[in-house]
């Protein structure tokens, strides 16, 4: 359960405060994704792609992904180091040609 934050005093402390905050829910994200594969390895993996999956499946290259989700072009999770894509979203996005180099 989420916990009310209140930020009083400067605002770097806010900002610290809002770091700390998304660093927890970084952490949390990850212990998600471990937690579907562990317990729903078919389905994980049938919803969604990492990098290298996508960069097959949409015929691109790896300046063009960065890209894409610079310009916020596609949605897409961080977890650590990995990045992963909603497999039916990107599908759809193709097919329908939103997603051009």
């Amino acid at each position: 359960m989420l916990q009310s934050v209140e930020f009083t005093g400067s605002s770097e402390a806010a900002v610290l405060k809002l770091l700390e905050l998304y660093e927890a829910l970084c952490e949390l994200e990850q212990r998600l994704v471990k937690y579907q594969e562990l317990h729903y390895p078919d389905t994980f993996a049938e919803k969604y792609i990492d990098n290298d999956d996508l960069l097959i499946l949409a015929n691109i290259d790896k300046p063009t992904a960065q890209k894409w989700r610079k310009k916020k072009k596609i949605p897409y999770s961080h977890i650590g180091n990995k990045f992963y894509y909603n497999r039916k979203t990107i599908t759809q996005m193709l097919e329908d040609g939103s997603l051009s180099k």
